[in-house]
């Protein structure tokens, strides 16, 4: 199940992002994130989903296929990390936690039959779930 996707923003609300290495575009839309839809985009909004029900605090809200061809999320504001002053060691704790909580959480996750996961690095085995995009 998706939910609501925020209000239509307005054509001046539109913004190229820049960072990541998962997709070619990736554009802020008002209060989402539109990137391209991929074979595995629902596998990955069944993981957002269920990181979600189980409480972390770090995982957009899924939105689903919208408009057609795009993967919508939630937006969330901040800076890149290469743009950031280096991290406190409690900043980086708290990033090495959250990710710690990720890994765990991704342990009891089971996709769908029909999954699809997209990598660039194919693990050797499917114990866990990693970001591959991470960026404090």
């Amino acid at each position: 199940m998706d939910l609501s996707e925020p209000a239509s923003p307005t054509e001046d609300d539109v913004e190229v992002l820049e960072g990541g290495n998962v997709a070619e575009s990736v554009l802020r839309v008002g209060a989402t994130v539109r990137k391209p839809w991929l074979p595995s985009s629902p596998t990955v909004a069944e993981l957002l989903r269920h990181l979600r029900r189980c409480g972390y605090p770090a995982a957009p809200n899924a939105y689903g296929q919208r408009p057609k061809g795009f993967q919508s999320l939630e937006y969330v504001p901040g800076t890149l990390a290469d743009r950031m002053a280096p991290m406190t060691s409690d900043e980086l704790r708290r990033v090495g936690a959250l990710i710690r909580r990720l890994h765990d959480l991704t342990t009891d996750f089971r996709p769908g039959k029909d999954a699809v996961w997209e990598s660039v690095f194919p693990p050797e085995e499917g114990e866990v779930i990693c970001h591959y995009d991470l960026a404090p």
